[in-house]
């Protein structure tokens, strides 16, 4: 680097400086990419199934206990009022059930979902029947299949949602590592490299330091023995660089000192 003019030391260094940060930026810039997309990947397929699931079995239990009023009330304007929640909490349940439908992804959800499915109609089947006791008044044979056959179907429909939910909560668990794990790596690369930039600076500004401080201390040590009286030392090996320059100009002067104090 003694041929290096300190202008093409420093751009050289600097350049690479500049280079390595962007080569940091492009990195963080796709790697936040990969990020935001496992992010919308997370909630667009599998947040959507374990919510549902979650709202499925509440509003599940919310028309057991709807059937159970609707058993014991005497009143028509009190029944009208619970078959219509009924069937609004049905029609809520609907489309939870295709908003859960439509996020399956793996074999494990979709068998879950075929068993829930079954466990469903099941269920209804025997609801409808309860539902059509109570609204002829059969009371006790509505008890009878409700606290029988029903409660069992719902206990069996809503371990079918259980299990669903299971897996849908590992899977989004598993996503949300990938996620978290993504972030992480991408923070040890970003520190890194801002680590390995802050190095090749001071690795720049040190070859410089040096480059300079060498030459100035042997400048430095001719002067002094010139103005000892020693007119016999020259600067050699100084490099092709502005230091060269400067002390092929030195070695000139002292020539010519040397001449002029011979002459005297």
């Amino acid at each position: 680097m003694k041929t290096w003019s300190f202008q093409k030391l420093v751009i050289v260094g600097f350049s690479l400086v500049i280079v390595l940060s962007m080569g940091i930026c492009a990195f963080s810039i796709l790697r936040l990419q990969v990020i935001q997309s496992q992010a919308m990947d997370l909630k667009s397929k599998h947040m959507p199934g374990l919510e549902s699931t979650d709202q499925i079995e509440v509003r599940a239990q919310e028309n057991a206990n709807y059937i159970h009023r609707l058993i014991l009330s005497k009143e028509s304007s009190e029944r009208a009022a619970i078959n219509e929640a009924i069937e609004t909490n049905r029609k809520e349940n609907e489309q939870l059930r295709a908003q859960l439908q439509a996020s399956l992804t793996t074999p494990d959800q979709t068998k879950l979902y075929d068993s829930f499915i079954s466990h469903r109609v099941q269920y209804l089947a025997i609801r409808k029947e309860v539902q059509k006791f109570s609204l002829e008044d059969k009371t006790t044979d509505a008890l009878a299949l409700y606290n029988g056959k029903m409660l069992q179907e719902l206990s069996a429909y809503l371990e079918s949602i259980r299990a669903l939910r299971i897996v849908c909560k590992k899977q989004s668990t598993a996503a949300l590592d990938e996620v978290s794990s993504n972030v992480e790596s991408t923070r040890q690369m970003m520190f890194a490299g801002s680590l390995a930039s802050l190095l090749l600076c001071i690795a720049v500004a040190g070859i410089v330091v040096r480059s300079i401080r060498g030459p100035l201390g042997r400048l430095l040590e001719t002067t002094e023995r010139i103005s000892a009286g020693d007119f016999s030392f020259r600067l050699t090996g100084m490099g092709k660089n502005e230091m060269g320059a400067l002390a092929d100009a030195f070695n000139r002067m002292v020539d010519e000192l040397t001449d002029l104090v011979s002459q005297v």
